[in-house]
């Protein structure tokens, strides 16, 4: 039996260099190997010149302006679609695929077809054997999406494939009906917590979310927010600002009520490793804090996309 048609959306965005190893990792893959569709979102530097460059067995597609996360992976999507794909695996650029990655997540979409969303097991690119995600949840008293197994070593057999409640936006292998059901990326978000809220429709909508723990992708952290620990400027506005949409638009009104004050002790842990980690950038850090609480509360989501 033939395997699913699968394409793999990477979008681009001032990184060619990672993006580029990420094809490669995904091209020395062991069969079935996926389609590439590389989304260059509006870079600034020399990246869609080096892309083109190095363009033998992708797909390129420039957006002609950052749209974000959501807004430039839909445009790989859609075109992945558009190509007959039967699943579509959003991959973020600062990622490398085991060589069995996809091979391991298409065996367990066959076995679990009830599943709409299948995610492999995240390691650290830079602690190649450290857990980054295995497997989530969302805490909706704390409007707070959850790793398991973040810093644990990834020793063998210590994680099962088994029911998620939050697919991280890393990697991501979706079925065409999934998408033709629930609809793609919530362009509002631009850029964090897009994940969060793709998850909980893909639930609402009766699909499953799988972890397959024998699936690995190792990720640079924070490489998107431009610090390691992404715990950037960008980081902390996107962050501040999306949750909060997030509450207002998607929580009934206790979780509201208990996520609001759940932001307090939030805040002062935000502060506090501001200070004892003597972060550089703490000034612009804190404004951008600031302007995430006040566009997260008073703006309209979606308003005012970057």
């Amino acid at each position: 039996m033939d395997k699913p048609h699968t394409v793999a959306v990477i979008l681009n965005w001032n990184s060619a260099g990672a993006t580029l190893q990420c094809v490669t990792s995904l091209q020395e893959s062991n069969e079935p190997r996926p389609s590439i569709i590389v989304v260059d979102n509006g870079s600034t530097d020399s990246s869609w010149e080096e892309l083109q460059r190095h363009e033998t067995g992708l797909t390129l597609i420039q957006s002609g302006r950052n749209l974000g996360f959501a807004g430039g992976n839909n445009i790989g999507i859609r075109a992945a679609l558009e190509a007959k794909a039967d699943y579509v695996w959003v991959l973020n650029p600062d990622t490398v695929v085991h060589p069995l990655c996809l091979s391991e997540l298409l065996s367990a979409a066959g076995n679990h077809p009830e599943a709409g969303v299948l995610v492999p097991k995240i390691l650290y690119r830079e602690h190649s054997n450290v857990v980054w995600y295995a497997g989530g949840s969302y805490d909706s008293v704390r409007a707070q999406p959850n790793h398991w197994g973040i810093g644990a070593p990834d020793v063998a057999d210590s994680y099962i494939t088994c029911d998620v409640t939050f697919a991280t936006g890393c990697s991501l292998l979706v079925s065409r009906e999934t998408f033709e059901r629930v609809g793609l990326l919530d362009e509002k978000y631009f850029l964090y917590w897009e994940d969060v809220e793709f998850s909980r429709r893909v639930l609402h909508t009766g699909y499953r979310i799988c972890l397959v723990a024998t699936a690995r992708v190792w990720h640079h952290v924070g490489s998107n927010s431009g610090d390691p620990l992404g715990r950037s400027p960008v980081y902390d506005y996107y962050n501040m600002r999306n949750r909060l949409w997030y509450v207002r638009g998607e929580h009934h009104a206790w979780e509201k009520v208990s996520a609001y004050i759940w932001t307090g002790p939030l805040l002062l842990r935000r502060f506090a490793r501001m200070i004892v980690r003597r972060e550089e950038a703490r000034k612009e850090k804190l404004e951008a804090i600031v302007r995430g609480l006040h566009d997260g509360l008073l703006k309209t989501p979606g308003e005012g996309l970057k």
